[in-house]
């Protein structure tokens, strides 16, 4: 393993279906940034690059207590047998998912303050299992995290995938939503203890769309809806693809296999 400067950019338009968690266990932060993405392709725009010694470095900004603080990092990137070890995108020239999950990691090292490096332990990153927090400290927006199965007396709604539906005009969630499982043991193809991402509902079918943000990772077999191309907000998904991710899960199977949900009015 080294670090190196890496083929590729650090592209400014962010799709939702780019970021892909490799050996970190981050999948919080990056299942936050494919809904960001999802919400909002121009969610953050880099400021110019900073040239410190050798190497580039980008600045990014998180908000804890929606109090900014500035991160700057190298280009380097992780390097294991030629492929990145960390976070990658789908698209084999960008590097933003990279760039963004090496700031976010520094970010937390550093105390959850602003810092400038350039090479450090990515791997043993305590990445933490709090999606609120997360969400608020990539996004600056104020996040709750309800439990689902209380969400239908929570927020007098007859289940959760109404919840999502009245917060997904078209069916495409409006702003930044992700969701994760319990501990214990994984259940029908979906992992325990993990972060998806929240795309929205397919409407009057009663699922509801999530991406998992592994790289490479096996959708589920059971209870998902794979029979059709479905439009959310305006973008085609084709649920008949199974091996990027995204699917659709029938809410009563959501509502007794995830555990939490982080969500911003």
């Amino acid at each position: 393993m080294v670090w190196e400067v890496y083929p590729g950019q650090y592209v400014k338009v962010r799709k939702y279906d780019d970021p892909l968690q490799g050996d970190c266990d981050s999948c919080i932060c990056l299942a936050g940034l494919c809904s960001m993405g999802w919400t909002n392709s121009t969610f953050y725009d880099t400021t110019p690059t900073v040239k410190i010694g050798s190497y580039n470095y980008y600045t990014i900004y998180f908000w804890p207590n929606a109090v900014r603080k500035t991160v700057r990092v190298s280009e380097r990137l992780c390097v294991e047998s030629g492929q990145l070890r960390f976070a990658s995108s789908k698209e084999p020239d960008e590097l933003w998912p990279s760039i963004y999950e090496k700031a976010y990691a520094a970010f937390i090292k550093a105390n959850h303050s602003s810092t400038t490096v350039d090479t450090f332990t990515m791997s043993t990153t305590p990445f933490g299992k709090n999606g609120k927090v997360t969400m608020e400290e990539l996004t600056k927006l104020p996040y709750a995290d309800p439990l689902i199965s209380a969400i239908p007396d929570t927020y007098d709604v007859p289940d959760v995938y109404t919840f999502i539906s009245q917060r997904s005009p078209g069916g495409k969630t409006a702003k930044p939503m992700i969701a994760w499982t319990p501990d214990g043991g994984s259940t029908g193809g979906i992992t325990a203890d993990h972060t998806y991402s929240v795309l929205g509902v397919v409407p009057a079918d009663n699922y509801i769309v999530l991406r998992d943000p592994r790289r490479g990772a096996p959708e589920p077999t059971a209870n998902v809806l794979t029979t059709k191309v479905v439009t959310l907000g305006g973008v085609n998904l084709d649920l008949k693809v199974l091996n990027d991710g995204i699917f659709a899960l029938h809410k009563d199977a959501f509502a007794n296999l995830f555990y939490k949900l982080a969500w911003t009015p």
